[in-house]
């Protein structure tokens, strides 16, 4: 028997764990245990990637394994004594004093398949194989005889929802002078405390006219030295460009031509993280975040921003608002999606599902009646399978169930 534990139930504030009731783990693993089983357990939360096509590091290619491979690693550990596969929960019994026999004919060379002999017998083994003779004689299973597709994945619309979806935009707006609060940028991880992984940096440069080229051709170069692990740059509110970092190389350089002015101009940096360390030695010493920051082609030379006095922002304005819940997605204006937005916006988008479908009926319910106390419904053809309405002068009634609670005060014996 396979058995997670989520220790998200068991858990409770301050932290002391319940193993009363539905929740009593140890009467369950002896339970277990009474009935002649046993038990693997595996304690959570956890994040279960395999399920997604395994864990696949930021930026690396599509992978996906086999169902051969998997087969020649399951047969494989069976054929080394083991005992237990977990998901796929295989097991092999033996039985002791008798004469019973199963064989694993494995070929481990991954390119040219063999002929070996056992107990007198021939046997073909495809490369990179294992055959399983569950009585020594007859081959029941070869791991590269799998029946399955061999196709890659693709996505297909849903002929249900094609040209249903409306979808509606948010975009953040892009600070530009946030108070001063630090001579340098913050350190990343420090910063955002775990609470997001967004977080705003912006400073101000006094551009002179002679700084600049007079060919309108030479621009000047916004150059950014990050620890990882992402980055948007933004130039007078105005998108620049964006950069990240790899597995491999947390660090990255973003640099991209801008267009300054004369005179004041504002230098906006989006920091993202995309994970924290979990693992390894030193890890009060793993910093991300921009580290340096300075301009590149000016009549002037290089000027360096790093010292140049930093603001900060954490988080992103529809993060703070909840704007991926029902009640903060009212809190902001939504636009609708004409082209594509600019950077950093938010997207949402409204599922027209057909008539038939209870949502359809929750949605008009919702728009019409919510927190009145009559109200009136359009119908329209839809309702009635596209087909006429043979009674149009005939009032429709609707079935609603609706459940009510008051949170007025409460009246006393005598309002009663």
């Amino acid at each position: 028997m396979s058995h997670e534990v989520d220790l998200t139930r068991q858990i409770q504030k301050p932290v002391t764990f319940n193993f009363e009731g539905p929740y009593d783990l140890v009467k369950f693993i002896k339970t277990i245990g009474e009935n002649g089983m046993s038990a693997t357990i595996r304690l959570g939360p956890f994040i279960q990637a395999e399920w997604n096509h395994g864990f696949r590091v930021f930026g690396d290619p599509p992978s996906q394994r086999s169902a051969e491979d998997t087969a020649f690693s399951v047969a494989r550990w069976f054929s080394k004594n083991g005992s237990l596969v977990n998901y796929y929960m295989a097991r092999f019994f033996e039985k002791p004093g008798t004469n019973d026999c199963a064989a694993f004919l494995a070929n481990n060379n991954t390119k040219d398949p063999e002929t070996v002999t056992f107990r007198g017998k021939k046997y073909y083994l495809p490369a990179k194989s294992i055959s399983i003779l569950p009585d020594c004689k007859t081959v029941v299973y070869n791991t590269m005889t799998v029946v399955s597709q061999h196709n890659s994945r693709n996505f297909v619309k849903s002929r249900k929802t094609d040209g249903k979806l409306e979808w509606k935009m948010f975009s953040e707006t892009i600070p530009s002078n946030l108070l001063v609060d630090s001579r340098i940028p913050r350190e990343l991880y420090n910063l955002t405390k775990d609470k997001t992984d967004y977080a705003w940096f912006t400073t101000t440069i006094n551009v002179d006219r002679n700084d600049l080229s007079a060919r309108k051709d030479i621009n000047p170069v916004l150059r950014v030295a990050s620890l990882g692990h992402a980055m948007v740059a933004f130039i007078n509110g105005e998108f620049i460009g964006s950069a990240h970092g790899s597995q491999i190389e947390k660090s990255f350089v973003l640099q991209h031509s801008v267009k300054l002015k004369p005179g004041i101009n504002f230098v906006t940096l989006l920091g993202s993280l995309v994970g924290l360390p979990d693992s390894g030695a030193y890890m009060e010493h793993r910093y991300a975040g921009p580290r340096g920051v300075s301009i590149l082609g000016l009549n002037t030379g290089t000027l360096d921003l790093s010292s140049n006095g930093w603001g900060h922002q954490v988080a992103l304005s529809g993060e703070t608002a909840k704007v991926f819940t029902k009640e903060g997605g009212r809190k902001v204006t939504w636009t609708k999606v004409n082209k594509d937005g600019p950077p950093v916006t938010w997207y949402k988008p409204r599922l027209l599902l057909p008539a038939k479908r209870l949502m359809r009926f929750l949605l008009e319910f919702e728009q019409h009646c919510l927190g009145k106390t009559s109200c009136d419904i359009p119908m329209d053809k839809g309702l009635f399978n596209g087909k006429k309405d043979n009674c149009p002068n005939l009032t429709k009634n609707l079935a609603v169930q609706v459940k009510c609670s008051s949170k007025g005060p409460k009246r006393s014996a005598n309002q009663a």
